[in-house]
């Protein structure tokens, strides 16, 4: 799935943000994440983070709990030289620059995020 760069006023967000429960909201804005890494970096860390469930494993000896991550699934080149990335479960973003594709795979997780922990 290929996209143009989403700004926070394009998908009319009440706040333009990602808060994770018990920690402060971080801003995202265009202008700043989808041309600086050291900005973007540690927001995508902090998705690669989230854990999603947590799956008992039994093998027949003992019963573990695996944790499903939001981490980077696929990082890449597709064939017309766009670069691709996306989070576990999430959907595959394209883009020409790398950065690019890593901003609208946030954008995306973001979205996803805000509409699943409402309230």
């Amino acid at each position: 799935m290929g996209g143009k760069f989403l700004t926070a006023e394009q998908l009319k967000w009440a706040d333009d943000c990602i808060k994770f429960e018990g920690e402060a909201a971080i801003p995202i804005k265009k202008h700043d994440y989808s041309t600086t890494w050291g900005l973007l970096m540690p927001v995508i860390e902090k998705i690669c983070k989230h854990v999603y469930e947590e799956i008992p494993i039994d093998d027949g000896i003992e019963v573990r709990i695996e944790k499903d991550r939001a981490y980077i699934r696929t990082f890449g080149v597709s064939w017309d030289g766009d670069f691709m990335v996306r989070f576990n479960r999430q959907a595959l973003w394209q883009h020409k620059t790398f950065i690019g594709a890593a901003f609208l795979a946030v954008i995306d997780f973001i979205q996803w995020y805000n509409y699943n922990n409402q309230g």
